[in-house]
């Protein structure tokens, strides 16, 4: 990304010195394709050196992700997050072809990915926003509190402290 910015600046400081010197100098119309060369080979001096250092994190970051399991490299954006994929795969485990969850966050604040990346892992199963629409409620550090709906689901089993599954009473 670095490169293009490189060129296009390189590019638009061009067409600036072109622009500004068919206005100035009526007489340098020859002398176009020097003013227009200038910035493009200072551009490329500049950007050669970025790109290899670019291209060097590319194959590093190959190589390691390489050595990476399959399982691994699937939920490594949410180990990453600091996403507690264990859990979610605990779950996902749990869930029939077809059921729907609610997935309910605590401390927002310490885990900002935890929904949008628990969803992805539970999919193909379909998030819910509302309980009465789900047949599971999964609670992801958070206890069951006045958000857990207990007259239409079981007690919640745990898979560990705050880390919590209910299943609803009448789910197929």
């Amino acid at each position: 990304m670095t490169l293009l910015f490189q060129v296009a600046g390189a590019l638009a400081a061009g067409g600036v010195l072109v622009a500004l010197a068919r206005q100035f100098l009526p007489m340098a119309r020859g002398a176009v394709p020097v003013v227009v060369a200038i910035p493009l080979v200072l551009g490329a001096v500049v950007a050669l050196p970025n790109l290899q250092v670019a291209t060097q994190g590319f194959y590093e970051q190959r190589n390691d992700n390489r050595r990476l399991s399959e399982r691994d490299a699937a939920v490594r954006g949410g180990v990453v997050g600091g996403v507690n994929v264990d859990f979610l795969e605990w779950v996902r485990r749990r869930l029939e072809s077809g059921d729907t969850f609610q997935l309910l966050v605590g401390r927002e604040a310490a885990h900002p990915t935890a929904y949008q990346w628990g969803t992805f892992q539970l999919a193909p199963h379909l998030a819910v926003d509302r309980s009465q629409e789900a047949d599971w409620i999964v609670l992801y550090d958070r206890a069951p509190d006045a958000a857990y709906p207990t007259g239409s689901f079981d007690r919640p089993t745990a898979y560990a402290p705050r880390y919590l599954l209910g299943r609803r009473r009448d789910a197929r």
